[in-house]
């Protein structure tokens, strides 16, 4: 008799393999040319983003490369790869993935903040802050887009905009902590 659990985990992975071959077009060879491909770019993705957490850009832009390589429409992987050049502080390259992260995920405010941070990096604030601007724009609900951008304004000693940026986040979300205590710096 197989134990539950194991039957669970053969029965979810036959399903998982199911799916996959149900979205796949093409003959068998090409399916599962592509399962191995998915399961390859998000591999190099999770181990991009653990080297990452650990501090190791360059095996981070490594596997996030090798990921973007093997599926060139995820935004995360771009919008990590922006984050790892951006810590490398190889600006240009961050813009770079930023820019790529964007135009793959234009409803993803991380990406916005991730090439904002690389303009930052690159010193041209008011690229960022069009960027940010833009961000806002395509999620006008999170709060750390307009954080964000009242942070840059605060740095560059434009107060009345910060104010209006840290407002927008607090009735955004009420709870950020950031913005309230930001505000209260700003004024």
């Amino acid at each position: 008799m197989i134990p539950r659990r194991a039957h669970f985990t053969r029965l979810l992975g036959i399903i998982v393999v199911t799916a996959l071959f149900a979205a796949t077009p093409g003959s068998a060879a090409d399916k599962t040319k592509v399962i191995v491909e998915r399961m390859d770019w998000q591999t190099l993705f999770n181990q991009g983003v653990a080297h990452g957490r650990k501090g190791d850009w360059d095996k981070a832009i490594e596997n996030l490369r090798g990921a973007a390589d093997l599926n060139p429409e995820r935004n995360e992987i771009f919008t990590n790869l922006a984050l790892a050049y951006t810590e490398k502080k190889d600006f240009d390259k961050a813009v770079e993935s930023g820019e790529k992260a964007v135009k793959a995920g234009p409803k993803n405010p991380t990406s916005y903040l991730a090439l904002g941070l690389a303009y930052e990096g690159r010193g041209s604030p008011q690229q960022a802050i069009d960027v940010y601007r833009r961000g806002a724009q395509a999620d006008p609900k999170n709060a750390d887009i307009h954080l964000t951008l009242g942070n840059l304004y605060g740095k560059q000693g434009n107060f009345t905009e910060a104010v209006k940026a840290y407002e927008q986040a607090i009735r955004v979300d009420s709870a950020n902590l950031y913005a309230y205590s930001n505000l209260a710096y700003v004024y």
